[in-house]
């Protein structure tokens, strides 16, 4: 089932870097890898989070970031579309 959420190509581009990284990551060096500001970055790290695709962990000096190892269904449907999306900008 569609969300009906708008997917940018930011917001894949923050998912793939966490996504091929495949460890934790600060906002900041997923931004460098997304190569997105740090602001969008953080608005994506967070959003995704709050969908359930991201572990959050806090540490000393912030956040650090990873794609979930077990995700619930909402999540795994949200990151299909995610995938689907990613297909479609590719052309």
């Amino acid at each position: 089932m569609m969300s009906g959420e708008l997917i940018s190509e930011h917001e894949i581009r923050v998912y793939e870097a966490v996504r091929v990284f495949g460890g934790w990551l600060t906002s900041r060096e997923i931004a460098a890898k997304a190569d997105v500001a740090d602001r969008t970055s953080r608005h994506h790290t967070a959003r995704l989070a709050d969908k359930g695709v991201f572990d959050v962990a806090k540490v000393f000096g912030g956040y650090r970031y990873r794609i979930k190892t077990q995700l619930d269904p909402a999540a795994s449907a949200y990151v299909a579309e995610i995938e689907a999306a990613k297909r479609i900008m590719q052309g």
